[in-house]
Order: structure tokens, then sequence, then C-alpha cells
């Protein structure tokens, strides 16, 4: 009897993990989102805004992981009157996501990669203005929860900056557009406290999945 029960719990077990699995050769479409806001302060209120998009494409090299490219764009705006900095910042980079089965449809996925951006920074006050241009290289790393609605549309939400590590070169510039400095610099973050931190997005797998 014993042996019976274990026996089927076993077969029920394989069987889920079976329906779980994102087969070798599907084709990953989808994208993500991210945005916040914040205030604070009275007299000067400080205002923080932001948004990201990022669409992406991917192959499963192997059962549940995938590898791919994404695109990105994101701007953050913060405001405390009179000054105004303003953000912009977009480019590309190489992914490896492995999911990890959570069972019920759901799935833990971790993101490491490697992504390549360009940044434009505006700076707005009463008396002056100015910008600063950066580029660099940043490796970060992306986890998630993932839900499989079906077969070939999963939603999902994690944290796409929660470590980053990167190098860039930046340059500053005054208000008639000469060249004031440039820097090289090393930045090491992690980012898990707000709301703004957190991303929303979808994936669809093109090619049939088992089960």
């Amino acid at each position: 009897m014993k042996k019976m029960l274990l026996s089927g719990i076993s077969c029920l077990l394989m069987a889920a993990l079976a329906q779980a699995q994102i087969s070798k050769g599907s084709i990953m479409l989808g994208g993500s989102i991210t945005g916040g806001s914040s205030k604070q302060g009275l007299a000067q209120e400080l205002k923080q805004n932001s948004i990201g998009i990022a669409p992406t494409v991917g192959i499963a090299i192997k059962e549940n992981t995938i590898a791919g490219v994404e695109l990105f764009y994101g701007n953050n705006t913060t405001k405390q009157s009179p000054n105004k900095v303003d953000n912009d910042n977009y480019g590309a980079g190489v992914f490896v996501r492995k999911y990890l089965s959570l069972g019920r449809s759901f799935y833990l996925f971790g993101q490491p990669g490697i992504f390549f951006n360009h940044a434009r920074t505006r700076y707005i006050s009463n008396t002056s203005l100015g910008k600063s241009l950066s580029t660099g290289i940043t490796a970060r790393f992306y986890p998630g929860i993932s839900f499989a609605a079906t077969k070939r549309f999963h939603l999902e939400c994690g944290l796409p900056n929660l470590v980053q590590v990167g190098l860039s070169r930046n340059k500053n510039y005054d208000a008639a557009d000469v060249l004031t400095d440039k820097s090289t610099s090393m930045n090491f973050s992690v980012s898990a406290s707000s709301f703004s931190a957190i991303s929303f997005g979808f994936r669809v797998f093109l090619t049939k999945q088992p089960g």
C-alpha cells in the first residue's frame, strides 16, 4: 500500500513537472515595464517620477533556459523647485534566463545579463542649465516570478535592477554646450526597496510546449 502511494505521488510530480517545462527551441517574445513616483517634504516638495520599457526576444537553448536580446528605454525626472533633473537612458544587451518550476503554473526565474547603455541628463534651474552624457557597460541580475496563464502566455513580475555593477564614461557640458569636464567611474548598486524597482511584464512562447 505504501509503495503504491509513493508511486502515485511520484507519477503526479513527474506529470506536473512535464507540463511545466519550456521546451528547447521555443521562441520567447515579450516585454516589461517599470514605473513609480514619490514625494518628499512639505515646503520645497521633492518629486520623483520614473518609467522604463524593455522589449525582449529569445530562444530556449535547452529546457527551461532562454538566451536572448533586450532593448530598453527609461526616463527618470526629479523636481524640487526651482530645480529639475531629467534623465533619459537607453541601450541594448544580452541575457540568459533560467526558469525553475514551482508547480501550479508558477516559475521562479533568474536572469543575469550584460548591457550597453547611453544616458543623457539635463539640469535646469532659474539661473543655469547644463547637461551630462554617459556611455557604459553594466552587468546585472534580474530575479522574478512568472505565472503561466496558458502554455504560451506568461505574466511576470520581478526586480530588473536588483544587483548592478557597471563602468561608465561621463562628460559634462555647460549652458553653451561647452565641455567642462569628463571622467570614468565604476558603480555598484542594490535596489529592492521601492515600487519603482519592480517591473511587470509578459512573455509569449511561439513553439509548441509539451503537455
